[in-house]
């Protein structure tokens, strides 16, 4: 079980940044290259600071489970990161879609200079 919830856990970190990051650092993306480094390097630089702090809840989680030997506290803490972590998605998601409506006009300017299906005639 734990196999499956902590890696499940981050990625709903890791999806509220993705959302963010696709409002405040929007990227055109070619479709024949859609595999290719698509983020900013800025981004990238920014990312490695905030991974610790993401995964802290997790790593707490652990770290109780070593520091009590006890597997009850680290399913309390690992559904309390659950909680947190989805409290953090839902904030970010709220977050990225009003900062979405703001900036329409220059998000679809910045996804139209692809070579992609979205082209502003």
């Amino acid at each position: 079980m734990e196999a499956y919830l902590a890696p499940a856990i981050l990625c709903i970190s890791f999806m509220a940044m993705g959302n963010l990051a696709s409002v405040y650092f929007p990227r055109a993306v070619r479709a024949d290259k859609s595999t290719g480094a698509g983020s900013s390097g800025r981004f990238r630089v920014m990312l490695l600071p905030l991974l610790p702090v993401v995964s802290l809840p997790v790593l707490l989680a652990y770290g109780a489970r070593y520091a009590f030997h006890s597997q009850f506290a680290f399913y309390a803490l690992l559904g309390f990161a659950a909680l947190v972590n989805s409290a953090f998605y839902w904030f970010a998601l709220q977050t990225a879609v009003a900062k979405a409506e703001a900036r329409k006009e220059r998000l679809l300017e910045t996804l139209s200079q692809s070579e992609g299906p979205l082209q502003l005639a």
